[in-house]
């Protein structure tokens, strides 16, 4: 039992790391160095020579927050806009 606690623990800890803010991102960072330290970004768009990437952390990838790249440089990050999500529901009747 002690053991199925610990294991439990280290997954749960170790879980919990890689889903962690980025701290030393930086404006002027190369997008080399970022991705290294980024845990999965993804990238949201690329129109010339802006490259915008999205990473996700938190426990349910909850927190949400968008770097702005230009000519391989980072020259801002922000939480991006937040969309208001709105659900129509349609009762239908025979």
């Amino acid at each position: 039992m002690k053991k199925l606690v610990t294991i439990i623990s280290i997954f749960f800890l170790f879980g919990c790391y890689a889903t962690r803010p980025l701290n030393k991102a930086y404006v002027g960072i190369s997008i080399d160095d970022f991705l290294k330290m980024a845990k999965y970004p993804e990238i949201e768009s690329s129109d010339g020579d802006l490259t915008v990437y999205r990473y996700r952390w938190g426990m349910n990838a909850e927190n949400t927050v968008f770097y702005y790249f230009r000519d391989g440089k980072l020259i801002k990050f922000d939480g991006g806009v937040p969309v208001e999500r709105r659900y129509r529901i349609e009762t239908i009747r025979n």
